[in-house]
């Protein structure tokens, strides 16, 4: 082997060790070949000499490294892009908890180190996630859900993606999400039907107009940030119902400086009544960022004049062009996600619509079920959404019987 291979006894170990030359390093690879028998200490030296070789010719780290000490170096990055701002808070929470099953499945299957995971060493990682890691990780038999499922297997290609671009394997896995069309019925976002959208802006008007006006409303002890708080849920429901964007991209990512009203029109009213608007939505990131073009534009109009005016009347500073949307008044920042999740589920249960799968997503099932019976193109509503046909029909397509009947008796 020219050298590239010394067996050796080094002072005070009663082991034999190989020594593997590296030419890129201009040093040697030392691995205990855990025997002190010369003959057996040959044998394996030369499968150590084949296992390295390859990784050497590769310019691939010698220093194998434990898988489950790469997941926390992994972990530790996601980490510092979430201090950064680059991703959100729980990124790192539910990419640990999707890569702790398949530290789980490699330990089952003898898959210690990064040298030791072939290309067909997942091979029946989907099947062994579905179908027996609940009852590891939960204590509970039981299936894994499709929608998990594919989420677990996104973050174990991200994973080994993240791998190669360390140089730490050349191994690239062969893993697809399953499908989940027609899996089952829907349990959650499922979008509004008709008549239930009717008897939630009925409770709308009710809770944000008629209670305002009402004789009780005094003795409610209101704060004006509180209805400052509900026109505010009234407003974001009904452009999330106009837009189909998705709850963060409303509450999170835009701003007033985004927002391009078409305003046409002869007359100072036309120009005002015009719905068009255009919206160019901005992720740090780079993901979903797109112009979102919706027929909201009057309802923006409406919730920006309000924002205007309630800021003047109670001694807040005027908004800006870099402000978002939806600033709490009193500290100048963005309400707590939860905050926006809990006045839906509320208002489900004023509805009476519990168990029904209604959430705050249901708004972007309901706008893509609409602009599909109305017979708007999939491609255009899909490419408004941010994301593929194939992923609106799988996801989001919702349409009712009614609406499938009477786009085919109009059209």
């Amino acid at each position: 082997m020219g050298g590239r291979l010394q067996i050796v006894l080094f002072s005070g170990r009663k082991n034999y060790y190989a020594r593997v030359y590296n030419p890129a390093t201009r040093n040697r690879v030392a691995r205990s070949l855990r025997t002190t028998d010369l003959a057996i200490a040959t044998d394996r030296a030369i499968e150590v000499w084949a296992e390295l070789q390859p990784l050497i010719e590769q310019g691939i780290p010698t220093d194998a490294q434990t898988l489950e000490g790469l997941v926390k170096q992994y972990l530790q990055q996601e980490q510092k892009r979430v201090d950064a701002g680059l991703v959100k808070p729980g990124t790192v929470r539910d990419k640990a908890a999707q890569l702790q099953p398949m530290l789980l499945f490699c330990q089952l299957n003898n898959l210690r180190k990064i040298t030791d995971v072939k290309a067909y060493s997942f091979n029946k990682f989907t099947a062994w996630r579905r179908d027996e890691s609940k009852r590891l990780t939960t204590g509970k038999p039981g299936l894994l859900e499709m929608s998990s499922l594919n989420k677990s297997i996104r973050e174990v290609r991200a994973f080994f993606k993240w791998c190669r671009h360390q140089h730490l394997t050349d191994v690239e896995l062969d893993m697809k999400e399953v499908t989940t069309r027609h899996e089952k019925s829907r349990k959650k976002n499922v979008a509004f039907t008709e008549k239930d959208m009717r008897w939630i802006e009925q409770e709308l008007e009710r809770w944000v107009i008629k209670e305002a006006q009402g004789p009780d409303w005094a003795v409610k002890r209101i704060r004006p940030i509180q209805w400052y708080s509900r026109h505010a849920f009234r407003y974001m429901f009904d452009i999330l119902c106009l837009t189909g964007m998705r709850p963060t991209e409303l509450l999170e990512l835009t701003k007033w400086g985004d927002l391009d009203f078409r305003n046409r029109g002869d007359t100072e009213a036309s120009r005002w009544l015009d719905p068009v608007v255009t919206i160019h939505l901005k992720n740090p990131t780079g993901k979903g960022s797109r112009t979102i073009v919706s027929n909201a534009g009057w309802i923006l109009k409406k919730f920006k004049k309000y924002v205007m005016w309630f800021r003047h009347e109670h001694g807040y500073r005027s908004i800006k062009p870099s402000d978002p949307l939806f600033l709490y008044p009193n500290t100048e920042e963005l309400y707590v996600y939860s905050h926006w999740g809990n006045q839906m589920r509320a208002l489900i249960r004023r509805c009476r619509l519990e168990g029904r799968g209604y959430t705050i997503r249901s708004c972007r099932g309901w706008y893509v079920s609409q602009q599909l019976a109305k017979g708007v193109p999939p491609y255009l509503v899909a490419k408004n959404c941010g994301h593929s046909v194939e992923i609106m029909r799988s996801a989001y397509e919702q349409i009712s019987e009614a609406q499938l009947m009477e786009a085919l008796i109009n059209s």
